[in-house]
């Protein structure tokens, strides 16, 4: 079960958190006798505090009965490949208990359930739940007053609207206008100022073959935002 929130790895451009733990756990089972990888579960892009049940790669393997009966184990490079919520985690573990699973993670070497004469390892889950949530808790602090800074200083946050391209360095990026879209730009705000339709102008932009800020037909919602 590999996870990650997001899909660049700056530290090393060439492989990605989820390929590490692909490679990782892969090293492991070869080195099980009679193990056998059913499936792997790979969530690009899911946040730590998304419940294990609503991830779209390992959701239907918690929740699928058809599924649910192929396998034994579930294994993790660390704990919080399998997310950051403390309560999450706790319940992840009830669930492998009542579904007669077992749940693996590799760095520490944890197994839950525990050995009968394991008093330690349950109390190591518990404080690296916690950790991985306080942890989860501070960088969605450090993003948000990053983010808050860069609006701050009028630097851009996020993704330019349509008709706009971004320019400028990392942290002092702002918008300007595309050349290439300026012209529908003036043209949808021009036929909304002489009161034409939202669907009016839907019709216009489609007809000229401008694509919409996602990269389909215009809606009376886009045209509007």
């Amino acid at each position: 079960a590999a996870r990650l929130s997001r899909v660049s790895d700056p530290d090393n451009p060439g492989k990605n958190r989820i390929e590490r733990d692909d490679e990782h756990a892969e090293k492991w089972a070869k080195a099980q006798e009679g193990c056998t990888i059913v499936a792997v579960s790979k969530d690009a892009g899911v946040s730590g505090g998304t419940s294990p049940w609503k991830r779209p790669q390992l959701g239907p393997w918690l929740n699928d009965p058809a599924m649910l009966c192929q396998y034994d184990e579930i294994v993790a490079s660390s704990i919080d490949r399998l997310g950051r919520s403390a309560r999450d985690l706790h319940d992840l573990r009830a669930w492998a208990e009542d579904n007669g699973k077992t749940i693996r993670i590799l760095s520490p070497s944890l197994v839950w359930p525990p050995l009968p004469d394991d008093f330690a390892g349950p109390i190591v889950w518990d404080v690296l739940a916690r950790v991985a949530e306080i942890e989860r808790r501070i960088m969605t602090k450090r993003s948000a007053d990053a983010q808050q800074s860069l609006k701050d200083s009028g630097a851009l946050v996020g993704k330019p609207p349509f008709g706009f391209i971004v320019v400028g360095e990392k942290y002092r990026k702002t918008l300007a206008l595309d050349p290439a879209l300026v012209s529908y730009l003036r043209g949808m705000i021009d036929r909304a100022l002489r009161d034409d339709t939202l669907l009016s102008i839907c019709r216009w932009l489609d007809s000229e073959g401008v694509l919409s800020v996602k990269g389909g037909k215009w809606s009376p919602a886009s045209v509007s935002k």
